[in-house]
């Protein structure tokens, strides 16, 4: 999609971070956008599907297309063996990581291929959705399924002859506030859970606080988007990494576990 002024743009979480970041570029080019966030002026639970249906009935009819739609809201959860965590910190993570990519498809895009309009569909995932790691297993499985539905897409989107493309987003550390995404937890999903490995917390907190800066990850999206590239890998470092995933994979060895800080 090459030409995007004049074009509507929706974005979850988009009141920090990634989402702010590509809201603004989007903004930028011309785009008429719609920032829906947990804690942004158009409040959206992603959680919720009635919630999210409701959003897209709502933008349709009030400007008849969606030309991209980023679902981007996400949690980090606690930091904790996966044996220890509640059915609360699950529910939590999985929510607004897994489901809230769910539901912002299926509300959005049955819509988006009716329009007739071309567009695209970019869902956050992370780098850990390729490569996981130890003590955010939560995470990582939200992550690992939101690659895997968006490679479905670009899939059904292609064999349906539909004028929609499809990318995932697969950053390593960005500079946000996701380690306190705790503020949006819901009371119903508190954390109640004790146990939290200081090590791992303490060296993904210290990584994202040297992370990217979001205005970097938003140009790389943008520019993805008009070459309609299905991969967006923002940190060329992570390349060697995923090569010796995907090599421990084939010589069937010990998990690949990254370091954190590193």
């Amino acid at each position: 999609m090459q030409a995007l002024r004049g074009k509507v743009a929706v974005i979850t979480g988009a009141a920090s971070g990634i989402g702010l970041a590509v809201a603004d570029a989007c903004a930028t080019e011309g785009m008429t956008i719609i920032r829906a966030d947990i804690e942004g002026p158009l409040r959206l639970d992603v959680s919720d599907p009635a919630a999210v249906e409701a959003l897209a009935a709502q933008v349709f009819r009030d400007h008849g297309a969606v030309h991209l739609l980023m679902n981007n809201a996400g949690v980090a959860g606690a930091t904790a063996p996966s044996w220890q965590l509640t059915l609360e910190d699950w529910q939590w993570s999985l929510g607004v990581n897994l489901w809230g990519v769910i539901h912002g498809i299926r509300a959005f895009v049955p819509r988006m291929i009716a329009s007739g309009e071309p567009g695209h569909v970019v869902n956050t995932a992370s780098i850990m959705g390729l490569i996981s790691s130890g003590f955010v297993t939560p995470y990582c499985s939200s992550k690992h399924a939101v690659v895997a539905i968006t490679e479905g897409l670009e899939m059904e989107f292609r064999a349906l002859n539909t004028d929609l493309h499809a990318s995932v987003l697969c950053p390593a550390a960005v500079a946000t506030r996701i380690m306190d995404s705790d503020r949006n937890r819901p009371k119903e999903l508190a954390h109640t859970g004790q146990i939290v490995n200081e090590e791992a917390e303490k060296g993904i907190r210290a990584a994202i606080a040297a992370g990217m800066a979001p205005s970097e990850v938003a140009r790389q999206v943008l520019e993805a988007i008009r070459e309609e590239r299905f991969w967006i890998l923002p940190h060329a470092e992570t390349r060697p990494a995923l090569a010796a995933r995907a090599q421990a994979v084939i010589d069937g060895r010990y998990p690949f576990q990254p370091k954190w800080g590193k």
